[in-house]
């Protein structure tokens, strides 16, 4: 099985097995994924009930196969998906730019009306003045 993860390493993302072993998932194996930031591929076996715990405190993911195609499949969509995240935009509010003040260290600010919807602090915005010009901005509330 660790031959077959490692193929699928590409120029972009690569496969790297810590640790193998036969036998039950043990508390030292959580303790190592948590310090790598790894997860834990089982195959044919079960995490002791203390390494189950330790795992979900420590938030480490196990995936428990009995099929060794599933596992590997699984592992190439997690690659896949690390590759091309899906970006969603979504127009949250309108806003008006009623005056812009120019302000030395720090830049141009706009005042601005929200015409619909609701802008929040922490909302990643842009400014759309043309269908083809497309401007990222932060707000300040």
């Amino acid at each position: 099985m660790t031959d077959s993860l490692l193929k699928l390493s590409t120029e972009q993302v690569a496969v790297n097995v810590i640790h193998k072993s036969v036998g039950q998932i043990t508390e030292s194996d959580v303790l190592l994924a948590s310090a790598s930031d790894a997860i834990i591929v089982g195959f044919q076996v079960r995490p002791s009930l203390n390494a189950r715990k330790l795992a979900e405190r420590e938030q480490v993911d196990i995936r428990l196969y009995s099929i060794i195609y599933d596992a590997i499949e699984q592992v190439k969509e997690a690659m896949e998906g690390m590759l091309s995240p899906e970006i969603e935009e979504k127009i949250v509010c309108n806003i008006e730019i009623r005056e812009t003040f120019k302000i030395t260290k720090v830049g141009t600010v706009a005042g601005c009306m929200v015409l619909d919807g609701k802008i929040t602090r922490n909302t990643k915005s842009g400014l759309s003045a043309m269908e083809s010009l497309f401007i990222p901005v932060n707000f300040l509330l």
